[in-house]
Protein backbone atom coordinates (compact mmCIF):
# COMPACT_ATOMS: atom_id res chain seq x y z
CA UNK A 1 0.00 0.00 0.00
CA UNK A 2 3.24 2.01 0.82
CA UNK A 3 3.65 1.93 -3.08
CA UNK A 4 0.18 3.56 -3.91
CA UNK A 5 0.79 6.65 -3.67
CA UNK A 6 4.72 6.66 -3.42
CA UNK A 7 5.20 8.04 -6.99
CA UNK A 8 2.87 11.00 -7.54
CA UNK A 9 4.73 13.61 -5.07
CA UNK A 10 6.76 15.63 -7.01
CA UNK A 11 4.27 16.47 -9.14
CA UNK A 12 2.82 18.53 -6.23
CA UNK A 13 5.33 20.97 -6.81
CA UNK A 14 2.93 22.61 -9.48
CA UNK A 15 0.30 22.24 -6.93
CA UNK A 16 1.12 22.26 -3.26
CA UNK A 17 -1.95 20.90 -1.69
CA UNK A 18 -0.58 17.63 -3.56
CA UNK A 19 2.30 17.65 -1.02
CA UNK A 20 0.66 17.16 1.79
CA UNK A 21 -1.40 13.95 0.44
CA UNK A 22 1.08 12.01 -0.88
CA UNK A 23 4.82 13.21 1.54
CA UNK A 24 4.50 10.52 3.46
CA UNK A 25 3.63 7.89 0.97
CA UNK A 26 6.64 9.24 -1.63
CA UNK A 27 9.33 9.48 1.24
CA UNK A 28 11.22 6.12 0.46
CA UNK A 29 11.30 7.15 -3.50
CA UNK A 30 12.58 10.92 -2.76
CA UNK A 31 15.45 8.86 -0.92
CA UNK A 32 16.87 6.80 -4.03
CA UNK A 33 16.68 10.18 -6.18
CA UNK A 34 18.10 12.79 -4.17
CA UNK A 35 20.34 13.53 -7.26
CA UNK A 36 17.52 14.15 -9.10
CA UNK A 37 16.41 17.91 -9.94
CA UNK A 38 12.86 18.75 -10.19
CA UNK A 39 11.73 19.32 -13.79
CA UNK A 40 7.88 19.71 -13.34
CA UNK A 41 6.59 19.62 -16.89
CA UNK A 42 3.71 21.94 -16.93
CA UNK A 43 2.07 21.12 -20.35
CA UNK A 44 0.38 18.40 -21.37
CA UNK A 45 1.80 17.86 -24.77
CA UNK A 46 3.94 15.94 -25.95
CA UNK A 47 7.45 16.57 -24.86
CA UNK A 48 9.25 16.38 -28.42
CA UNK A 49 7.30 20.09 -29.62
CA UNK A 50 8.73 23.20 -29.19
CA UNK A 51 6.99 26.13 -28.36
CA UNK A 52 7.51 29.11 -30.57
CA UNK A 53 7.37 32.77 -29.69
CA UNK A 54 4.24 34.03 -30.50
CA UNK A 55 3.09 35.44 -34.03
CA UNK A 56 2.38 38.81 -34.85
CA UNK A 57 -1.21 38.78 -34.61
CA UNK A 58 -1.03 37.34 -31.13
CA UNK A 59 1.08 39.92 -30.02
CA UNK A 60 -1.19 42.22 -31.15
CA UNK A 61 -4.45 40.50 -29.18
CA UNK A 62 -2.59 39.46 -26.40
CA UNK A 63 -5.00 40.64 -23.21
CA UNK A 64 -8.13 41.07 -25.39
CA UNK A 65 -9.70 38.04 -23.90
CA UNK A 66 -9.24 38.81 -20.28
CA UNK A 67 -5.93 36.88 -19.52
CA UNK A 68 -3.58 39.95 -19.63
CA UNK A 69 -0.71 37.63 -19.19
CA UNK A 70 0.20 35.84 -15.61
CA UNK A 71 0.45 38.42 -12.85
CA UNK A 72 0.18 37.21 -9.11
CA UNK A 73 -0.55 40.69 -7.79
CA UNK A 74 -3.57 40.98 -10.20
CA UNK A 75 -4.70 37.32 -9.17
CA UNK A 76 -4.46 38.37 -5.54
CA UNK A 77 -6.69 41.33 -6.17
CA UNK A 78 -9.09 39.18 -8.32
CA UNK A 79 -9.35 36.11 -5.93
CA UNK A 80 -9.74 38.61 -3.18
CA UNK A 81 -13.09 40.12 -5.08
CA UNK A 82 -15.04 37.35 -3.35
CA UNK A 83 -12.82 36.10 -0.37
CA UNK A 84 -16.06 33.46 0.74
CA UNK A 85 -14.47 31.57 -2.62
CA UNK A 86 -11.29 31.28 -1.23
CA UNK A 87 -12.26 30.16 2.14
CA UNK A 88 -15.18 27.56 0.35
CA UNK A 89 -12.07 26.94 -2.03
CA UNK A 90 -9.04 25.64 0.79
CA UNK A 91 -12.09 23.96 2.64
CA UNK A 92 -13.00 22.19 0.03
CA UNK A 93 -9.36 20.72 -1.15
CA UNK A 94 -8.29 20.10 2.51
CA UNK A 95 -11.38 18.00 2.77
CA UNK A 96 -11.17 16.57 -0.28
CA UNK A 97 -7.62 15.22 -0.62
CA UNK A 98 -7.62 15.01 3.04
CA UNK A 99 -10.20 11.73 2.68
CA UNK A 100 -7.95 10.55 -0.10
CA UNK A 101 -5.02 11.04 2.19
CA UNK A 102 -7.31 9.08 4.89
CA UNK A 103 -7.91 6.24 2.72
CA UNK A 104 -4.13 5.55 1.69
CA UNK A 105 -3.56 5.60 5.64
CA UNK A 106 -5.85 3.24 6.31
CA UNK A 107 -5.07 0.74 2.89
CA UNK A 108 -1.21 0.98 4.77
CA UNK A 109 -2.36 -0.08 8.41
CA UNK A 110 -4.03 -2.44 7.37
CA UNK A 111 -1.47 -3.82 5.02
CA UNK A 112 -3.81 -3.82 2.14
CA UNK A 113 -2.07 -3.96 -1.56
CA UNK A 114 -2.05 -5.41 -4.90
CA UNK A 115 -2.60 -4.26 -8.27
CA UNK A 116 -6.71 -4.18 -7.48
CA UNK A 117 -6.10 -2.23 -4.95
CA UNK A 118 -3.66 0.34 -6.61
CA UNK A 119 -5.89 0.45 -10.18
CA UNK A 120 -9.06 1.28 -7.41
CA UNK A 121 -6.76 4.51 -5.99
CA UNK A 122 -5.69 5.81 -9.46
CA UNK A 123 -9.09 6.02 -10.63
CA UNK A 124 -10.35 7.39 -7.49
CA UNK A 125 -7.33 10.10 -8.26
CA UNK A 126 -8.31 10.93 -11.58
CA UNK A 127 -11.86 11.31 -10.68
CA UNK A 128 -10.90 13.37 -7.65
CA UNK A 129 -9.05 15.98 -9.83
CA UNK A 130 -11.98 15.79 -12.14
CA UNK A 131 -13.82 17.04 -9.12
CA UNK A 132 -11.32 19.99 -8.10
CA UNK A 133 -11.87 21.18 -11.43
CA UNK A 134 -9.36 23.01 -14.28
CA UNK A 135 -6.38 23.65 -12.66
CA UNK A 136 -5.90 20.22 -10.43
CA UNK A 137 -6.72 18.51 -14.05
CA UNK A 138 -4.04 20.17 -15.97
CA UNK A 139 -1.47 18.77 -12.70
CA UNK A 140 -2.55 15.54 -13.67
CA UNK A 141 -2.24 15.85 -17.29
CA UNK A 142 1.70 16.94 -16.39
CA UNK A 143 2.49 14.54 -14.13
CA UNK A 144 0.90 11.63 -17.24
CA UNK A 145 3.83 12.78 -18.72
CA UNK A 146 6.50 11.63 -16.50
CA UNK A 147 7.18 8.43 -16.47
CA UNK A 148 10.05 9.47 -14.01
CA UNK A 149 7.99 10.66 -11.59
CA UNK A 150 4.68 8.35 -11.82
CA UNK A 151 4.54 4.85 -11.57
CA UNK A 152 2.95 2.94 -15.16
CA UNK A 153 -0.17 2.17 -13.01
CA UNK A 154 -1.20 5.81 -12.14
CA UNK A 155 0.30 7.18 -15.09
CA UNK A 156 -1.98 5.28 -17.21
CA UNK A 157 -4.87 6.30 -15.11
CA UNK A 158 -4.15 9.87 -15.40
CA UNK A 159 -3.62 9.52 -19.45
CA UNK A 160 -6.90 9.48 -19.31
CA UNK A 161 -7.35 13.29 -18.46
CA UNK A 162 -5.45 13.89 -21.69
CA UNK A 163 -8.18 13.59 -24.27
CA UNK A 164 -11.20 12.02 -21.88
CA UNK A 165 -12.53 15.46 -19.75
CA UNK A 166 -16.53 15.04 -19.38
CA UNK A 167 -17.96 17.93 -20.89
CA UNK A 168 -20.22 20.82 -18.96
CA UNK A 169 -23.57 20.92 -20.22
CA UNK A 170 -24.43 22.39 -23.65
CA UNK A 171 -27.18 24.76 -22.11
CA UNK A 172 -24.61 26.36 -20.00
CA UNK A 173 -22.36 26.63 -23.09
CA UNK A 174 -25.39 27.73 -25.30
CA UNK A 175 -25.53 31.03 -22.34
CA UNK A 176 -21.94 31.69 -22.77
CA UNK A 177 -21.71 31.57 -26.16
CA UNK A 178 -25.18 34.25 -25.96
CA UNK A 179 -23.57 36.31 -23.88
CA UNK A 180 -19.97 36.56 -25.64
CA UNK A 181 -21.60 36.95 -28.85
CA UNK A 182 -24.40 39.39 -27.62
CA UNK A 183 -27.03 37.78 -29.70
CA UNK A 184 -27.98 34.04 -30.34
CA UNK A 185 -26.26 31.65 -31.91
CA UNK A 186 -28.35 30.42 -34.21
CA UNK A 187 -27.88 34.26 -36.03
CA UNK A 188 -24.38 33.65 -36.21
CA UNK A 189 -24.09 30.00 -36.94
CA UNK A 190 -26.58 28.61 -39.74
CA UNK A 191 -25.22 24.95 -38.37
CA UNK A 192 -23.92 24.24 -34.58
CA UNK A 193 -23.40 20.39 -33.54
CA UNK A 194 -26.01 19.72 -30.11
CA UNK A 195 -23.30 18.11 -28.31
CA UNK A 196 -19.51 18.86 -27.87
CA UNK A 197 -17.17 16.78 -30.17
CA UNK A 198 -14.58 17.69 -27.76
CA UNK A 199 -13.92 18.58 -24.07
CA UNK A 200 -10.64 19.43 -21.95
CA UNK A 201 -9.67 20.93 -18.56
CA UNK A 202 -10.26 25.00 -19.94
CA UNK A 203 -13.49 24.35 -22.63
CA UNK A 204 -14.99 22.26 -24.97
CA UNK A 205 -15.59 22.67 -28.83
CA UNK A 206 -18.34 22.47 -31.52
CA UNK A 207 -18.66 22.19 -34.90
CA UNK A 208 -20.06 24.94 -36.47
CA UNK A 209 -20.76 26.79 -40.05
CA UNK A 210 -20.86 30.54 -40.46
CA UNK A 211 -24.08 31.91 -41.46
CA UNK A 212 -22.54 35.03 -43.47
CA UNK A 213 -19.80 32.80 -45.07
CA UNK A 214 -20.86 29.08 -45.10
CA UNK A 215 -17.63 27.83 -43.68
CA UNK A 216 -17.39 25.36 -41.24
CA UNK A 217 -15.68 26.15 -37.93
CA UNK A 218 -14.36 25.16 -34.67
CA UNK A 219 -16.84 26.95 -32.02
CA UNK A 220 -14.50 26.61 -28.70
CA UNK A 221 -16.11 27.44 -25.32
CA UNK A 222 -14.60 28.49 -21.98
CA UNK A 223 -15.94 26.39 -18.68
CA UNK A 224 -18.66 28.51 -16.45
CA UNK A 225 -16.66 30.99 -14.35
CA UNK A 226 -13.23 29.98 -15.28
CA UNK A 227 -11.24 32.70 -14.99
CA UNK A 228 -12.60 33.26 -11.06
CA UNK A 229 -11.77 29.76 -10.30
CA UNK A 230 -7.95 29.94 -11.95
CA UNK A 231 -7.56 33.08 -10.01
CA UNK A 232 -8.35 31.92 -6.73
CA UNK A 233 -6.67 28.02 -6.93
CA UNK A 234 -3.52 30.53 -8.32
CA UNK A 235 -3.66 32.26 -5.49
CA UNK A 236 -3.93 29.87 -2.97
CA UNK A 237 -0.83 27.68 -4.44
CA UNK A 238 1.01 30.89 -4.57
CA UNK A 239 0.57 32.31 -0.99
CA UNK A 240 1.47 27.96 -0.15
CA UNK A 241 4.38 28.19 -2.26
CA UNK A 242 5.54 31.54 0.34
CA UNK A 243 5.61 29.45 3.07
CA UNK A 244 8.93 28.85 4.56
CA UNK A 245 8.93 25.94 6.06
CA UNK A 246 7.25 24.29 2.77
CA UNK A 247 9.85 25.98 0.81
CA UNK A 248 12.59 25.25 2.75
CA UNK A 249 11.02 21.66 2.46
CA UNK A 250 11.13 21.28 -1.22
CA UNK A 251 14.46 22.78 -1.73
CA UNK A 252 16.14 20.34 0.75
CA UNK A 253 13.13 17.27 -0.92
CA UNK A 254 13.22 18.60 -4.61
CA UNK A 255 16.01 20.78 -4.83
CA UNK A 256 13.58 23.67 -6.23
CA UNK A 257 11.98 26.95 -5.23
CA UNK A 258 8.78 26.09 -5.05
CA UNK A 259 7.12 29.65 -5.68
CA UNK A 260 8.95 29.66 -9.48
CA UNK A 261 7.58 26.56 -9.94
CA UNK A 262 4.06 27.82 -9.02
CA UNK A 263 4.90 31.16 -11.30
CA UNK A 264 5.89 28.76 -14.18
CA UNK A 265 2.61 26.99 -13.84
CA UNK A 266 0.45 30.19 -13.76
CA UNK A 267 2.26 31.72 -16.73
CA UNK A 268 1.31 28.34 -18.93
CA UNK A 269 -2.26 28.23 -17.79
CA UNK A 270 -2.37 31.81 -18.70
CA UNK A 271 -1.39 31.61 -21.84
CA UNK A 272 -3.14 28.24 -22.54
CA UNK A 273 -6.54 30.16 -21.02
CA UNK A 274 -6.24 32.95 -23.26
CA UNK A 275 -8.32 31.93 -26.57
CA UNK A 276 -8.22 35.24 -28.48
CA UNK A 277 -4.36 34.37 -28.99
CA UNK A 278 -5.28 31.03 -29.19
CA UNK A 279 -7.24 31.90 -32.43
CA UNK A 280 -4.53 34.59 -33.61
CA UNK A 281 -1.91 31.97 -33.52
CA UNK A 282 -4.03 29.40 -35.65
CA UNK A 283 -4.59 32.13 -38.36
CA UNK A 284 -0.72 33.11 -38.14
CA UNK A 285 -0.09 29.32 -38.60
CA UNK A 286 -2.85 28.97 -41.36
CA UNK A 287 -0.78 32.44 -43.34
CA UNK A 288 2.97 30.87 -42.91
CA UNK A 289 1.75 27.76 -44.40
CA UNK A 290 -1.03 28.74 -47.13
CA UNK A 291 0.10 26.93 -50.18
CA UNK A 292 2.04 24.47 -48.49
CA UNK A 293 0.77 21.23 -49.55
Amino acid sequence: ARASGCSLAAGAAAALPLVLVFHMQQRRRWKRNQRRRCGVQLTASRPDVTIQAPGRRAERVRGAGGYAGYDPGKIEKLAWEAPWMIAGRMLQVIWSLGCYYATLQVDELMHKSGPDLVKTRSRELRQLLLELGPVYIKVGQALANRPDIVRDDYMEELQQLQDSVPPFPTPEAMHIMREELGRDPIEVFIELSPEPVASASLGQVYRGKLRHTGEEVAVKVQRPNLRSRLCVDMYIFRRLAQVEAINNWAKQNLGCNVTLVVDEFGAKLWEESDYIVEAANAEDFAENFQGDP
